[in-house]
């Protein structure tokens, strides 16, 4: 059977919060330097994986930290400037436009402080999108969205937040679409709080 995702122009969004505000629920065990450096260092380690992804057309990343723009852009990203600094949702709202103009077809979109993902992962989420509009995987202990897909990219109203994996799921069937739950462990763990930490710093030294 042919894989009809292949045929799909498919990018990655990763929306990057500011290095200098980032990681704040780490600021009993981290200073800011600390936390700055762990953020850009998840944020690397989340490009290398998506340019191992020959299924994607390319990656966006919205954002309005220098250093992390320089980081996209010295691997070939699209960078667009995240002009409200309002959360996920609003910037992937601000990724729509460009994602149109670019000829998207679909959206793989996901955080920056995922570092234990894994490209089989996200090929997997991307095959899903064969047969589905929507593709979600969970947050492995909060709640949340790690990885929201949808075809065309704005398939579903984006409901990131508290209890955002629940809102995605409500929001793909108020729009006439069952989404495809994934259980994607690597995806699943993000870092933000002291106790997900326990293994050690998930980045590599620069």
């Amino acid at each position: 059977m042919m894989d009809r995702s292949r045929d799909l122009r498919i990018w990655a969004v990763v929306p990057v919060k500011p290095f200098g505000i980032a990681k704040q629920r780490l600021a009993s065990v981290l200073d800011a330097g600390a936390r700055a450096t762990l953020a850009r260092g998840m944020f690397r380690d989340v490009m290398a994986m998506l340019a191992q992804l020959d299924e994607l057309a390319g990656i966006v990343v919205v954002t309005s930290d220098p250093v992390a723009a320089e980081i996209a852009a010295g691997q070939g990203a699209h960078v667009v400037p995240d002009r409200e600094n309002g959360g996920v949702s609003r910037a992937l709202a601000q990724a729509i436009p460009v994602l149109k103009e670019l000829g998207c077809d679909a959206m793989l979109a996901l955080p920056a402080d995922i570092p234990y993902a894994t490209a089989a992962e996200l090929r997997s989420a991307i095959a899903a999108l064969r047969d589905h509009a929507v593709v979600l995987a969970p947050a492995t202990g909060d709640g949340g969205t790690n990885l929201l897909a949808a075809r065309p990219p704005d398939a579903i109203a984006f409901c990131f937040g508290q209890n955002s994996f629940a809102r995605h799921v409500a929001a793909a069937r108020a729009a006439g679409l069952e989404a495809a739950i994934l259980d994607l462990p690597g995806v699943g763990r993000d870092i933000d709080g002291p106790a997900d930490l326990r293994d050690g710093m998930p980045w590599r030294p620069e």
